[in-house]
């Protein structure tokens, strides 16, 4: 069955002046509040310390590249997940391992991470500095961390506690931010062919991946593929075999840099995670369907990223990211005496851009300042078949809602002898509309609404470097979420309850 996106008209000159005056707000209030700071750096901070743990580097704390060390914000990384991190065998399952990172699985297609006690919408998810939520990503514990293909993985960063001034709406528990493996151009010239796999016993998993790797001075390709085939779980002890509960999943994933002259890169990259017949076994085993599936549960994120390192006196560096994801969730499901099948289907547009800009205000004080907007676009549709008879309905969502998420912030880094200090600002604005389309819905009546939420975000940390090994720190935050799709447009059965939507 057809499944129409449907366009929408936004005024976008009113945007334009909403986030062109704070974004004068945001600059001229930290120019104002920090010209006062201390004017000089003690380089002994920087001494290596003792340990490769103190010495990593992360990026998901301040959006620039700091040591985990002397970020004054609580942080956790693991590395190459599906290598490294105990023979996990999907990403919700290797950050079980991390510390402070609770997840919560009711079936094997899915994990939800839990962050200072939220998950949901209310974490925030990340693939290389773009955001996986959309106006659709559920509340409470979802499937959606493992859409993600661990295997493209190099590092997993997790930001425990606010991260809306960095990042945005959704982050009140933190952010956990996937980022895929770097084309390291310059380094070598040549090929890197790898090719690997698992069996589990039981017939429980079957695992094949294949990537390939070309590096030369001022161009890189890689791409791999992987093949996933998991059998119904079998548990120990009295639990037997858990059916259904198994599925299968193909994934891509392709990347290519591009060196511009000497100060210039352009990366472009696309990956998809693809799963079918995803059983959710809870539904079976505790609700009396006869099957409930998610056949397909797919998604797609691609962007390009120019990229410049200019290392000025004034402005070190600016990247620009256009960006383009779809996420698509079909459902069937069949209640064991129920004489009507259903079929539904969920399909997330988002285009996008991601500007940034670096810059050495002082010696002692650099900054980050950037914009990103973000348009998600809704087609949902069902299908309820009783019999021969197929009669097409309103779907979980209104087909062709939609909906604008665009921010501008600014993020401040002092550093004074031992002392480190952090303080971001952030304004943020999200708009939903939600169109009155109500197919075969006697005496349902609902209005075309629309929901303008904004929010100014800010934190401020401060970290004191004892020695190599020891440092203290505190930070205060302010987060934010606001309503989307999913809050206010939701019509239909959602775990074990049904939804309506919001009054307006």
């Amino acid at each position: 069955m057809p499944f129409p996106i449907w366009n929408l008209e936004f005024d976008y000159l009113e945007f334009i002046y909403f986030m062109m005056k704070h974004f004068f707000l945001c600059i001229c209030g930290f120019g104002m509040a920090f010209l006062s700071a201390a004017q000089k750096k003690d380089s002994t901070v920087n001494k290596t310390v003792g340990t490769d743990t103190l010495q990593e580097v992360v990026v998901s704390a301040s959006r620039n590249s700091e040591r985990a060390f002397t970020a004054p914000f609580s942080i956790d990384r693991m590395r190459t997940p599906m290598n490294d991190m105990h023979n996990a065998r999907t990403l919700p399952e290797a950050m079980a391992y991390m510390p402070g990172v609770f997840v919560q699985k009711t079936n094997h297609g899915g994990g939800s991470p839990f962050l200072r006690g939220l998950t949901g919408n209310q974490t925030l998810l990340m693939l290389d500095g773009i955001r996986v939520n959309n106006a659709a990503f559920r509340f409470g514990p979802n499937q959606y961390p493992n859409v993600i293909d661990a295997y493209t993985l190099e590092r997993i960063e997790v930001l425990k506690g606010s991260g809306s001034v960095q990042y945005g709406s959704d982050a009140m528990g933190g952010v956990i931010h996937a980022i895929t493996n770097d084309i390291r151009i310059g380094e070598r010239n040549g090929w890197d062919l790898r090719a690997g796999g698992r069996i589990t016993t039981q017939d429980m998993e079957y695992t094949g991946r294949a990537d390939a790797t070309y590096t030369g001075k001022r161009f890189g390709i890689a791409g791999g593929y992987t093949w996933r085939q998991f059998g119904d779980l079998v548990g120990g002890d009295t639990t037997g075999k858990q059916s259904p509960s198994g599925y299968n999943e193909r994934d891509w994933n392709l990347k290519a840099k591009f060196a511009l002259g000497e100060k210039y890169t352009l990366t472009v990259s696309a990956q998809q995670v693809t799963q079918q017949d995803v059983p959710l076994y809870h539904r079976v085993a505790l609700e009396n369907f006869e099957y409930y599936q998610f056949d397909p549960q797919s998604m797609l994120i691609s962007y390009a990223r120019l990229q410049a390192n200019l290392n000025r006196v004034a402005l070190k560096g600016w990247s620009i990211t256009p960006l383009y994801k779809n996420s698509t969730e079909g459902r069937q499901y069949h209640r064991n005496g129920n004489a009507n099948y259903f079929e539904e289907k969920d399909i997330i547009e988002t285009y996008g851009v991601v500007a940034e800009t670096d810059w050495q205000i002082l010696p002692f004080w650099t900054s980050g300042t950037g914009v990103e907007f973000y348009h998600d676009q809704a087609g949902s549709g069902r299908n309820i078949t009783n019999n021969a008879n197929t009669m097409a309905t309103r779907g979980l969502y209104p087909d062709g809602a939609a909906q604008i998420n665009a921010s501008i912030y600014s993020l401040h880094h002092f550093t004074w002898k031992n002392w480190r200090a952090e303080a971001g600002v952030r304004y943020n604005r999200v708009e939903n509309r939600i169109p009155a389309k109500n197919l075969n819905l006697p005496g349902a009546v609902f209005a075309d609404a629309e929901m303008v939420s904004d929010a100014w975000v800010g934190n401020t940390s401060l970290l004191y470097q004892l020695n190599n090994t020891h440092a203290f720190f505190g930070n205060i935050s302010s987060g934010f979420r606001a309503p989307n799709i999913d809050d206010l447009g939701t019509l239909g059965l959602v775990d074990f309850r049904y939804e309506i939507p919001a009054y307006h």
